[in-house]
């Protein structure tokens, strides 16, 4: 519904005609500021509502004073819809050798007026949209569920799990091998050793992939060394790059493939102060090219059980997406 259209729903409430005296004068009678404000605000009301109930209607005004979730229209993959069509496989300037494939999207009601997309404004979306959606049948995001499917509780507990003797050169929790980094398709590399030599590893994406302990870890074997050793570990890198890729991204060698699994153990209460340098060569001040982690061992054998005390627990809703409320 447009403003138009809003003030016609206020003038057949409030009609304003003209009226004529034996002069033959023309006048008007004109709200006053009170109603002119109940139609600012009417107006207002059936721009809001339009766009909360309509958010698929991508030509509509959204106004910026209200900024609710529903400004946002629930669009997903279709795994099971197909693939949009791509312009085969080259990419400039990367030739990938591989036809690209992406899954369709799917969204809860068919998107109107869609316009022309800001990145790429020759695509006429009306024209490439339905190529690139699925059927609507098969959006899920708001389908009815259970609310046991979704309910969760959040445990926190405490034990003095520093005081075991192996705490540090005890390996890493398993890593799942998705989070071993690796290249898409490219032409000319097609085996996995190929792919996961390829490219730069930055922490940015640590927690996504790589081993979760990444910046603490050994890159150095721990169980013959001194409690209180000085012992390199990876360290957080360069901001956008990382300073020691060789440390634990590639296969030529197997010492990388324990360093990125965590089998040396790690720095876990991150209690090292040095770093590991090497002269300058045009003098002055050592170069760092490390960071030295110390290990430490607890007096409690790995073999005695501790008993963990309750903190709290928290029963929490498990969504599908990250909403925000107004």
């Amino acid at each position: 519904m447009r403003l138009e259209e809003a003030g016609n729903c206020f003038f057949q409430v409030y009609p304003i005609k003209p009226t004529v005296n034996q002069l033959g004068t023309v006048t008007f009678t004109l709200p006053d500021i009170a109603t002119i404000r109940k139609f600012h605000e009417n107006a207002l009301t059936l721009v809001m509502r339009y766009a909360a109930a309509h958010p698929y209607d991508w030509g509509a005004p959204r106004p910026l004073n209200r900024a609710i979730m529903m400004d946002y229209p629930l669009i997903q993959y279709d795994p099971f819809g197909g693939y949009v069509p791509m312009d085969g496989a080259t990419f400039s300037p990367y030739n990938y050798g591989v036809d690209a494939n992406q899954w369709k999207f799917v969204s809860a009601q068919t998107i109107t007026n869609p316009g022309r997309s800001m990145s790429y404004p020759k695509k006429k979306l009306s024209v490439d949209l339905p190529a690139a959606f699925g059927p609507s049948e098969h959006f899920t995001l708001t389908r009815v569920f259970q609310p046991r499917e979704r309910c969760r509780q959040l445990v926190f507990w405490a034990v003095d799990w520093q005081a075991y003797e192996d705490f540090e050169t005890a390996p890493s929790a398993p890593v799942d091998a998705s989070r071993y980094p690796r290249a898409a398709p490219i032409a000319g590399k097609s085996s996995v050793a190929a792919l996961i030599n390829h490219g730069d590893w930055q922490d940015r994406f640590q927690f996504a992939m790589r081993n979760p302990e990444k910046t603490m870890l050994f890159s150095e074997e721990t169980a013959s060394r001194e409690t209180g050793a000085e012992i390199s570990i990876l360290g957080p890198d360069n901001p956008g790059e990382d300073k020691l890729p060789e440390l634990d991204q590639g296969t030529s060698s197997p010492e990388r493939i324990k360093v990125f699994q965590g089998l040396y153990g790690a720095d876990r209460n991150f209690n090292g102060s040095n770093f590991k340098t090497k002269p300058n060569p045009n003098g002055g001040e050592p170069l760092i090219i490390g960071i030295l982690g110390k290990l430490d061992r607890g007096p409690v054998p790995k073999s005695v059980r501790m008993r963990a005390a309750t903190v709290s627990r928290f029963n929490f809703y498990d969504p599908r997406l990250s909403l925000i409320n107004r």
